[in-house]
């Protein structure tokens, strides 16, 4: 394991060598929001029309959505790199690969993902970066401590259908770090139910959606009185949504609004 860890990072410093790494398309919110954290975004020539994030985002040419993309505006930004995070289709790797353009999937999925995929994107652009910010996400990571109390988290993301994130998702990954217990999947969201609800029993309920109404669901529960709801408003639902440098604020957040020691 420790040999095809070095050649992953040996690989990874030889195409920066042969890489420009001047002229960047993003194809995720994430990658881009990571780009400028590293103040490489005055590489970053295109992104999608999901990537709002920092504001001035909006001054970079949009390509497409997070799916589908513009390839004759690919083709007259002639990129040197183009990211995605787990959202490559076969198509898109096929046009990379016809027109010879660099691309690379790096999949930031879970908080442990953040600080590897920035180090990925480090080592393929092959730029000067501050490394104190990336430090300060690796220490703010490594700082968490856990919750003496051991609660239930219960993640709702959508009211109709009834999906929940598990401790497979962000946010998911996230709690389970502070020490809260989450509903354990495979996949980072699944259906739910009723009957879900009442063997679950939750002791706190986020809410990743506006719908006020959704906690009435959970007055079945025997300990309804004693639950906490929180709605999380749409700044929020960007930050636990999108793996990233804002886990420092995602990681504050669980600090202060969610943490009883």
């Amino acid at each position: 394991m420790g040999k095809l860890k070095n050649f992953s990072f040996l690989f990874l410093f030889f195409i920066s060598i042969f890489l420009k790494g001047q002229r960047i398309i993003s194809f995720a919110p994430n990658i881009t929001e990571t780009l400028f954290y590293l103040s490489y975004d005055r590489y970053l020539v295109g992104r999608t029309s999901f990537c709002n994030y920092p504001p001035n985002t909006d001054k970079i040419e949009i390509v497409g959505s997070f799916i589908d993309m513009d390839f004759e505006k690919v083709i007259s930004l002639k990129p040197d790199i183009v990211f995605f995070s787990g959202n490559l289709t076969d198509k898109s790797e096929k046009f990379f690969k016809e027109k010879n353009i660099n691309y690379f999937d790096i999949k930031m999925e879970k908080i442990d993902d953040v600080t590897k995929g920035m180090d990925s994107i480090t080592k393929i652009v092959g730029k000067d970066y501050d490394t104190s910010k990336v430090e300060k996400v690796k220490n703010k990571i490594t700082g968490i401590k856990k919750v003496k109390k051991n609660e239930k988290v219960l993640i709702e993301v959508s009211e109709k259908p009834f999906i929940i994130a598990t401790s497979s998702s962000y946010i998911g990954s996230i709690l389970k770090l502070f020490g809260f217990e989450i509903f354990e999947d495979e996949k980072p969201y699944i259906n739910f139910s009723y009957e879900n609800i009442l063997s679950f029993k939750p002791d706190i309920v986020i809410f990743m959606h506006s719908f006020k109404d959704g906690k009435v669901k959970y007055s079945i529960l025997k300990n309804f009185s004693k639950v906490r709801f929180v709605f999380l408003d749409d700044e929020k639902i960007d930050i636990f949504s999108r793996p990233g440098p804002r886990v420092i604020d995602a990681i504050d957040i669980i600090e202060r609004d969610f943490c009883e020691r």
